[in-house]
């Protein structure tokens, strides 16, 4: 962009607007095809910094990677976290990958290797939510999408939902496999959508006596492992029409 700007104020009124999307063409490819690629950047800055953990902990002997024997703290578990999670999800890091872990595979007889490498290396999986929220103290911020992971294998999302609009989300379990779940509501129960199983909550179960439009409350129903905590409820003709709540997945 900053060629095609330079490009622009140096032709002026003489420019050529099929140059314009033959230097854009030719910049994209190059950003895409090329050695100078952007993904093989990234890939390549990532291995970087994998190798470096790698000889800082002295887990490199002959070429070939030895597992951890010592604990790591908080901090570091999650650097080596967030680094795997990139690599196991990238066809050419694995392959890259693949020579250093020759030994530990034979030794552990693994086939498959994608989703393993901080298994191979005796490392506990850790995430920076880890260090901000606790579990029961169900602190409100932002939530994107991807479910924070709190307290081992727990995970958990803020959501609002309205009438009978569908909210998907996600979350990666502890061996980094990636969890689709889908929540609606459907005639005041909320369906939970996960693992190809439907739970199916009855919202209105635990008010018995209610009377208001809107139910500002505080409840907690549990079922299978998935938590809700309801914060608000709106209602119309004894129907739900929206519904804010912690959505907390227990494994």
């Amino acid at each position: 962009l900053s060629f095609l700007v330079v490009y622009f104020f140096i032709k002026k009124n003489k420019i050529l607007f099929k140059n314009l999307f033959l230097f854009l063409s030719i910049f994209l490819f190059i950003a895409y095809a090329t050695p100078f690629s952007a993904t093989k950047i990234s890939v390549d800055s990532q291995m970087n910094r994998f190798i470096n953990f790698l000889d800082k902990h002295k887990l490199l002997k002959e070429g070939q990677v030895i597992a951890l024997n010592k604990e790591l703290s908080l901090d570091e578990r999650i650097d080596i976290t967030s680094i795997a999670q990139y690599l196991q999800s990238n066809e050419r890091a694995l392959q890259k990958l693949e020579p250093y872990f020759k030994n530990l595979r034979q030794k552990q007889n693994m086939e498959e290797f994608r989703w393993k490498l901080l298994e191979l290396l005796n490392i506990e999986p850790a995430y920076n939510s880890m260090k901000e929220l606790s579990f029961k103290e169900y602190k409100v911020y932002n939530f994107s999408l991807s479910m924070p992971r709190v307290l081992k294998n727990s995970y958990i999302s803020y959501v609002n939902l309205y009438k009978e609009d569908k909210y998907e989300l996600f979350y990666f379990s502890k061996e980094g496999i990636k969890k689709d779940i889908k929540v609606f509501i459907q005639k005041n129960h909320l369906m939970v959508y996960l693992d190809k199983k439907n739970i199916v909550f009855d919202i209105l179960k635990p008010l018995k006596h209610y009377k208001e439009d809107s139910i500002t409350k505080s409840f907690i129903l549990e079922k299978n492992n998935i938590v809700l905590k309801i914060e608000n409820l709106e209602l119309r003709k004894k129907k739900i029409t929206s519904m804010s709540f912690y959505l907390i997945i227990k494994n």
